[in-house]
């Protein structure tokens, strides 16, 4: 049995299990939703032995954790006392996590969201799964780029995107703009997984640094590859690790250096039909199938794994002591260095082992 922890209040096991993602894509359109309750219906779906909830039942090999839904103290100290019933198995999907933040005890896995960002030996990179109901480019689109798209939310549309000069720019070419926007924290009122008649769509968002690239996982760049959509990328490492510039994507450092690639390309068909044909080749390396089945073995694998003897017992001194543990000091990964974090959680471990002596 693998469990997929979830808040209390979260929508039931059932509810989630009566969902299907590919007919309702709007529902549970969060990072919660995308990492864990998609991931666990599908593979509920697909014959393994899954469940969802606060509590962790009996017999439960695994329990798999979404760093944003413990952030409270109550929350973390919920999990880790559940965990106990795994034998203190965690596997962690970090999704976009920021990479200061840590889980209080060595998970069996760590699923980091691209390459670069594998740095232990207990991480590992997988792909997200592909934007789900998803309707793709018409067949009859391609050879030209007739429209450009941006999808994402509000707060991540970048200043340029909103000017008239943009649309100006835009208009004086015929090509449509299509921004897909969500204003609501719950993703209402988008349709991320309509793709029919994006021909380019921009991988970029406002508020870009180094610090919130580092931790961003390759999910639009997937997106738009799935959907036959030329991506228009900046350089976060997710993309630039993944993508091959002029191949099957076009690295930007600003929209609007997007408008000459947008021109060489319909001034060239041949190049224009190799990439599509490229963004195909693409599409089906991280096609859903594909994808479901390395999160399936990847799961499976550390539900069997013999490496969680040591978060047994660390999962043991940190539930079991009767003392007040701070572990403020883990819920705040924007404002803590890694080196900050490891002194501080030495000295609360030590702590604890002294009140149990």
């Amino acid at each position: 049995m693998i469990h997929f922890w979830a808040p209390a209040g979260t929508a039931s096991a059932d509810d989630v299990l009566a969902w299907n993602p590919d007919l309702e894509p709007d529902r549970f359109a969060t990072g919660f939703g995308h990492a864990m309750l998609e991931l666990y219906t599908r593979l509920a779906r697909g014959g393994l032995e899954v469940s969802l909830g606060h509590a962790v039942p009996a017999g439960t090999r695994l329990v798999v954790v979404f760093p944003k839904s413990v952030y409270q103290e109550s929350r973390l100290r919920a999990v880790l006392g559940e965990g106990r019933r795994s034998g203190g198995r965690f596997a962690v999907v970090r999704s976009d996590t920021p990479l200061s933040w840590r889980f209080p005890v060595r998970p069996v896995v760590e699923f980091m969201p691209n390459r670069q960002a594998v740095r232990r030996p207990w991480q590992q990179w997988l792909p997200p799964l592909p934007q789900r109901g998803l309707v793709p480019r018409r067949a009859e689109r391609r050879g030209r780029i007739r429209s450009v798209a941006f999808k994402g939310y509000v707060q991540n549309v970048p200043s340029e995107l909103r000017t008239a000069e943009w649309a100006d720019a835009l208009g004086s070419r015929d090509i449509e703009w299509l921004a897909d926007v969500a204003t609501d924290a719950d993703g209402a009122g988008q349709r991320w997984h309509d793709f029919a008649s994006v021909d380019a769509v921009l991988c970029v968002r406002a508020g870009r640094s180094a610090r919130n690239t580092e931790r961003k996982p390759a999910t639009r760049l997937i997106n738009a590859w799935s959907a036959g959509s030329v991506p228009l990328a900046e350089r976060d490492p997710a993309y630039v690790e993944l993508g091959s510039e002029g191949s099957d994507v076009f690295f930007v450092d600003s929209p609007f250096e997007a408008l000459p690639v947008i021109d060489r390309l319909n001034a060239d068909s041949e190049l224009l039909m190799r990439v599509e044909r490229q963004i195909e080749l693409r599409a089906a390396e991280f096609s859903l199938t594909k994808t479901l089945e390395h999160w399936r073995t990847a799961l499976i694998d550390a539900a069997t794994s013999p490496r969680a003897r040591r978060s047994r017992v660390q999962v043991v001194r940190v539930t079991g002591a009767r003392v007040g543990v701070d572990v403020r000091m883990l819920l705040r990964p924007a404002r803590t260095s890694m080196a900050h974090l490891r002194a501080r959680a030495a000295r609360w471990k030590r702590g604890v082992l002294r009140a149990r002596t």
